[in-house]
């Protein structure tokens, strides 16, 4: 008798466990493709290219293009732009949220902590638009790019903002900006 209760006991465990298995392999069919699909909108950040340009097609001395990374979160991120015109270009960084927090030796001046393979550096931009805009130092501005362009990975920290600077989508948005001004600078050649 004892045996017939230990065997029954069994049988009943194993019932149950088959029982579990079966709802574990369909929740398993069921969550994998889920998952797949996650996976895959994950990774359609490489796919689409964050940097955008925009491009001034006006006939003129004054023709311009722009190349921005928009923030993400405007709490936290920073936003870079990239003003080229034919005779100049001028690199700033923009927050949202609020104004900088100015160096102590000028109003007007903002510390921008730079971070290029793994060296850290800082350098004072002049501050503008309220404070929450900062145009950066010609020297700093090619620096970036060279580096970006070299493959190098930047980073940019202002107070509690940031900006990670990827050097793959940056290149191609940059020399779509560079075809833009050679062109320009021989439209302006041309009329002159």
């Amino acid at each position: 008798m004892l045996f017939h209760q230990l065997m029954m006991l069994t049988l009943g465990t194993l019932t149950k466990q088959m029982k579990i298995y079966r709802s574990i392999g369909r929740m398993v069919h069921f969550i994998l493709p889920l998952f797949f699909i996650l996976f895959i909108s994950s990774c359609s950040k490489s796919i689409n290219n964050p940097w955008s340009l925009e491009k001034d097609n006006v006939n003129s001395p004054w023709v311009s293009a722009r190349l921005s990374l928009a923030s993400v979160d405007v709490f936290r991120d920073l936003s870079i732009e990239l003003i080229q015109t034919a005779h100049n270009r001028k690199m700033h960084v923009s927050a949202y949220s609020k104004r900088f927090t100015p160096s102590d030796n000028s109003p007007l001046l903002v510390p921008l902590h730079l971070k290029i393979n793994k060296q850290a550096s800082t350098v004072l931009c002049q501050s503008i638009d309220g404070g929450q805009k900062l145009t950066l130092p010609e020297e700093t501005s090619n620096l970036i790019i060279n580096h970006l362009l070299n493959g190098d990975q930047v980073s940019l920290f202002i107070d509690q903002y940031r900006a990670e600077l990827d050097p793959i989508t940056f290149k191609a948005r940059f020399k779509d900006l560079e075809d833009f001004n050679n062109a320009t600078i021989a439209k302006v050649q041309k009329a002159l």
